[in-house]
């Protein structure tokens, strides 16, 4: 028996009965370039049960889905991702961030994810356009998504900004 999970280009295929599996913990692509992680181990009769039954293939799992990173750590692992980029924070307003958060369901429930999006404005853009809500894409900005599972870059855009400089 095969299932089969597919999203764009991410694909995740296994096979019941086989003597291993292959897990695919994350793949995404980004405008950086590709992040890949995989992990193999040999799963056989004798301890795939033994497994299951200590709940070590779901304590793995859970684990593996947790938010690692907190406010403080997200922001730093953003702005060294601003900086790979070759941004300089001395030409931009402090920077905005936030944590995502989901909410609906017939009971109303809602939390926070493990996705953080922070966004720089540059110096020329008034501070009274960045207060006011004006639609954020027609200011020039830099935004940088990243994950809380992996510690990746999830996304990285800047709008209005000339190629290869801030100004």
């Amino acid at each position: 028996m095969k299932s089969r999970y597919s999203q764009g280009w991410e694909t995740c295929e296994a096979t019941a009965g086989t003597p291993r599996a292959l897990i695919v913990s994350g793949a995404r692509s980004t405008n950086v370039g590709v992040n890949v992680s995989v992990s193999i181990e040999k799963l056989d009769n004798s301890n795939i049960e033994k497994f299951r039954k200590e709940g070590k293939i779901d304590a793995i799992k859970a684990l593996n889905l947790r938010n690692k990173l907190n406010n403080t750590n997200a922001l730093e692992l953003a702005k060294k991702f601003f900086k790979l980029q070759g941004h300089k924070e001395e030409n931009f307003h402090p920077a905005e961030f936030g944590q995502s958060s989901w909410s609906g369901g017939d009971d109303d429930r809602g939390g926070k994810l493990p996705y953080y999006e922070i966004r720089w404005y540059r110096k020329d853009v008034a501070e009274a356009d960045i207060e006011s809500g004006k639609a954020k894409e027609i200011l020039k900005s830099v935004r940088i998504e990243v994950s809380g599972i992996d510690s990746h870059l999830i996304s990285y855009s800047k709008g209005m900004l000339p190629i290869g400089s801030d100004f």
